[in-house]
């Protein structure tokens, strides 16, 4: 009897490697991604990647266009300013830009602008009131611009054209 356990047991046992080996060698075949896995899985990761840098590029073109958009802020407030202070009451429209076109020149801080003023027409106007606009450009010949316009009032206490100022001690 135990001739006949002992070949069973090692029958058994053999059948026991045998299967082992065939789930291993399965295993090894399963256990790996295939080739069209791979592509299908780079392919996803090359898509995900470009849109992310495509977000990249939009956000610096934003962040360039904001820049831009600010320095043009900066310039058109100096340019106001300077036409605020060169109007006086009695002075032209004309010579305003004159005036500020002295001070500042044909650019500033490398941007472009032109300046228009005129006297505003109509019911509820002042004649002591000035319409101003200017229009920024990023090159001084450049064609696109931002555009900012205000009312000026004549400067508190300025001379008018054409008398000395007087100061006061």
């Amino acid at each position: 009897m135990k001739s006949l356990s002992s070949a069973a047991a090692a029958a058994q046992k053999s059948r026991a490697k045998s299967r082992a080996k065939s789930r291993a060698k399965s295993r090894g075949v399963d256990a790996g991604f295939s080739l069209i896995e791979m592509l299908v899985a780079l392919s996803v990761l090359a898509v995900g990647a470009a849109s992310i840098l495509a977000l990249f590029a939009a956000g610096a073109a934003t962040h360039r266009r904001a820049m831009e958009r600010t320095r043009a802020t900066l310039v058109a407030e100096r340019v106001l300013e300077s036409a605020q202070r060169a109007f006086v009451l009695g002075r032209e429209p004309d010579e305003v830009v004159e005036v500020v076109r002295a001070e500042l020149g044909a650019s500033v801080s490398g941007y472009g602008y032109i300046l228009r003023a005129r006297l505003p027409d109509g019911p509820g106007w002042s004649p002591s009131e000035l319409f101003v606009e200017v229009e920024v450009r990023p090159t001084p010949n450049g064609s696109d611009g931002e555009r900012f316009h205000t009312i000026l009032l004549p400067t508190a206490g300025a001379p008018p054209p054409g008398s000395s100022p007087r100061f006061k001690r």
